[in-house]
C-alpha cells in the first residue's frame, strides 16, 4: 500500500470514528528524498542520529 492510500484510509477511519462525514477524500504525496538536508539534519547524520 502506498503512502497516499495509507493516509487516506487513516483519515477515513478517523473521520468515521468521530462522526464526521466526508466525500471524495483525496491526498497528494511528494518524494522528498532528492531534497537537500538542512543544517540540523546534516549535523544529526554526522552524529549518527536517526
Amino acid at each position: 500500500m502506498d503512502a497516499t492510500a495509507h493516509a487516506e484510509l487513516a483519515a477515513e477511519t478517523w473521520l468515521t470514528e468521530h462522526g464526521y462525514g466526508f466525500e471524495r477524500l483525496s491526498s497528494q504525496a511528494q518524494d522528498l528524498t532528492p531534497a537537500p538536508l538542512s543544517k540540523r539534519q546534516r549535523q544529526a547524520a554526522a552524529r549518527g542520529d536517526s
